[in-house]
């Protein structure tokens, strides 16, 4: 759940990092930096250590094998962001939106690895 979560406002921020930084290194860093905290938090989350708790048990199972794949998930994209920013840089302005929506991926990969009933999430 922490995954999920922090993903989710970590795609706001990213968002909002485009308004407040006019270069696109902070943003490139920024995005770096909280992809690394989401790693960290999804393999505390597997320690059963939890900075948000909702009772999402009807609808959605955070066990081992969810959160093994999440952390596969934020580590490759770990890696494909740290390899291709710089490429992104220099295509244009809009990194931040691009950071965003990697984030948001994320979201989208935490929801359907959790969930009990793939029907459920259709």
């Amino acid at each position: 759940m922490n995954a999920l979560v922090l993903s989710a406002i970590f795609g706001v921020v990213m968002m909002f990092s485009g308004v407040v930084f006019k270069r696109n290194a902070p943003i490139k860093t920024t995005g770096i930096i909280a992809m690394i905290l989401l790693l960290i938090v999804n393999c505390m989350e597997m320690k059963n250590i939890k900075l948000f708790k909702f009772d999402v048990s009807a609808f959605m199972v955070f066990d081992g094998y969810a959160l093994f794949f999440n952390s596969i998930a934020i580590f490759a994209t770990l890696i494909y962001l740290i390899l291709t920013s710089n490429e992104i840089e220099k295509v244009g302005r809009n990194l931040a939106d691009y950071f965003a929506l990697i984030f948001f991926i994320i979201a989208g990969i935490t929801l359907t690895t959790s969930f009990k009933s793939l029907l459920i999430l259709f």
